[in-house]
């Protein structure tokens, strides 16, 4: 059986790391979210992770629901 473990367990850090999500773009089609993950001064991760909808039926892209889109809007203004 495979155990899943988290990353508080996996890793030992003297503090805890500090997280900087957010999103980087975002259009009708597709978001682009931006991660940074730095215990102390040191970066250990920093990703981007592209998010797109898609059509079930054709396994195609499909613009995002208006209401998807407008919550990733208010996520990006000041």
């Amino acid at each position: 059986m495979t155990k899943l473990y988290s990353w508080a367990e996996t890793f030992h850090f003297k503090e805890l790391p500090a997280v900087e999500p957010g999103i980087a773009s975002r259009d009708r089609m597709q978001a682009l979210f931006a991660e940074r993950i730095m215990p102390g001064h040191e970066l250990l991760l920093d990703a981007k992770i592209r998010v797109t909808c898609i059509d079930p039926a054709r396994g195609r892209p499909i613009p995002m629901p208006r209401a998807l889109h407008d919550q990733f809007a208010a996520l990006l203004e000041p």
